[in-house]
């Protein structure tokens, strides 16, 4: 774990630096050129495939999170189940697109090899009632409460494009877990 973390980190040294010498020169394409060469390098140095330990091909310390999540909220009348836990490169571009090349509304900001999603480390949650899906329900802000209880990062929290079903390891658990 030692060698991939120092071997990460010696890339995104040598993008930042890169990308430090390019802002300078081309502000508005500096960014995007970093972020596709990270999107790019990912999954080359992290494994993207999804985990074959459980249902929804996530890193196992996710499911037992989520499991943990799961049993609390029920245990107070609250039923979530897991809609989306690994999601492939493909999948992310086809998302990604939406709202800007395609039809609807946008649903990601990340570029296919920047989510959570594409290595197994975020799942998308949603309230069942009464054997339907309720999107819209009065339960976010408690699901949002006991994930973050259990130390997952939640959507909600985000500024730019809230994501309240999206909960994702932190990652430093990531680091560590492995």
């Amino acid at each position: 774990m030692k060698k991939l973390f120092k071997g990460l980190f010696s890339i995104f040294l040598f993008l930042v630096l890169t990308s430090g010498i390019l802002f300078a020169i081309y502000p508005k394409q500096s960014k995007k050129f970093l972020l596709e060469s990270i999107a790019t390098i990912t999954p080359i140095l992290i494994k993207s495939d999804p985990y074959q330990e459980n249902k929804y091909g996530v890193h196992p310390l996710l499911y037992q999170k989520v499991e943990q999540m799961r049993l609390q909220l029920q245990k107070e009348g609250i039923y979530i189940k897991v809609i989306r836990g690994h999601r492939n490169l493909k999948e992310q571009a086809r998302l990604y697109a939406q709202g800007r090349t395609t039809k609807g509304g946008i649903v990601t900001n990340a570029i296919p090899g920047l989510s959570f999603h594409n290595y197994g480390w975020a799942v998308d949650v949603v309230v069942f009632e009464n054997g339907k899906p309720k999107w819209n329900n009065r339960h976010w802000d408690r699901i949002g409460e006991v994930g973050k209880s259990l130390g997952l990062t939640w959507g909600g929290d985000w500024k730019k494009l809230v994501d309240r079903p999206h909960f994702q390891l932190k990652i430093k658990d990531i680091l560590l877990a492995d």
